[in-house]
């Protein structure tokens, strides 16, 4: 697999290990919690891709292994083999995760997470058409950076902000915001316009267009992607940037369907639009050029 190595899975097998031996006296049997292996590994993780497929990753296990259920479940491994594992899954290894989380949030994922996002790096070619924007993992467990998002389908989980590619949707760099971290060496600024300059850096200076909204988009930023970066980018404005002229956030004596444009020497468009009357878009550009 090219985004799931054999290395990887290497690892997970062998944290989940332990932590199978740290539970395996809960158990009257030693065949209830046998080791795992990369096969039944990797059987574990198609199972969960297949239930994402058939779009029943939502659905109760007693559904998914259930005679009415898909025979692929049943015939992988067993309902109670499948939900042991998913409770001894770990990703690294528990022992010394203490001391990691003093200075590291995701000290629990760290290394796997990364190598994932390395492999969509290395493995993926985006278009010239790229996007940035922030999702929600769903998930409700015990984090301390989970979050709530009410506009969000889940609304409880873990936000990632990505970089992916426009037409295909597949990611080529992931940023988990886990809020503030500890001074060290994974403590990073959490404001959005240094969150896109981490997230294309895997993309600099390959002339592909950024698009985002208006929790990113800034004109300084847009700036220092065309300038710096050598990336155009398209995006919309929120009304408080200090940067804009008064007169286009003013609406009072604008006409419906009417735009209003202002360019700068740096290559920056900013277009202010009324869809309707009393409302105005802000969209700013370095893709478009007075042309």
């Amino acid at each position: 697999m090219f985004f799931f190595t054999e290395t990887m899975l290497d690892e997970i097998v062998k944290c989940s290990n332990l932590e199978i031996a740290r539970v395996r006296e809960n158990f009257e049997r030693d065949r209830d919690a046998t080791d795992t292996t990369i096969v039944e590994m990797k059987a574990a993780i198609g199972l969960l891709l297949m239930a994402g497929v058939l779009k029943s990753s939502h659905c109760n296990t007693d559904e998914l292994w259930g005679k009415h259920g898909p025979d692929i479940f049943r015939c992988t491994m067993s309902q109670r083999r499948f939900l042991f594992l998913m409770r001894c899954i770990r990703f690294d290894n528990k022992m010394d995760s203490v001391e990691r989380r003093k200075f590291d949030k995701l000290a629990p994922i760290r290394l796997i997470f990364e190598q994932f996002n390395a492999n969509c790096q290395k493995v993926f070619t985006v278009s010239e058409y790229t996007t940035v924007d922030e999702q929600l993992w769903a998930f409700r467990g015990r984090c301390g950076f989970r979050q709530y998002m009410k506009s969000k389908p889940a609304r409880y989980g873990i936000k990632v902000n990505t970089l992916a590619d426009s037409r295909s949707f597949y990611v080529k760099d992931m940023e988990i915001y886990c809020e503030q971290q500890p001074q060290g060496p994974f403590h990073v600024s959490n404001s959005p316009p240094d969150i896109v300059k981490i997230l294309v850096e895997p993309i600099k200076n390959t002339g592909c267009n950024v698009t985002f909204d208006n929790w990113f988009a800034g004109i300084p930023l847009v700036e220092y992607l065309l300038i710096e970066c050598k990336l155009t980018s398209v995006g919309t404005l929120r009304k408080n940037k200090t940067e804009i002229p008064p007169s286009f956030v003013q609406t009072k004596e604008k006409e419906e369907y009417t735009s209003q444009f202002v360019l700068s020497k740096s290559g920056v468009t900013v277009v202010s639009y009324v869809p309707k009357k009393g409302k105005l878009v802000l969209l700013v550009s370095t893709m478009h050029d007075r042309k």
